[in-house]
């Protein structure tokens, strides 16, 4: 998918490309979703700045 949205660097993705992939997230499959999901908020965990928002909620 990276590949069609023109990723110009390896493992990063531009702003444009991330609104892009936002938008299609209505239309991923339930399972791919849940995997994307779970990834995200681990990510979330590992970021000091999220941790220290999310973390009063």
């Amino acid at each position: 998918m990276e590949r069609m949205l023109g990723a110009t660097r390896p493992g990063r993705l531009s702003l444009r490309q991330g609104l892009l992939l936002y938008e299609l997230l209505p239309t991923v499959r339930g399972d791919r979703l849940h995997l994307l999901m779970r990834r995200f908020g681990e990510l979330l965990r590992q970021h000091a700045l999220a941790a220290g928002i999310l973390g009063v909620l």
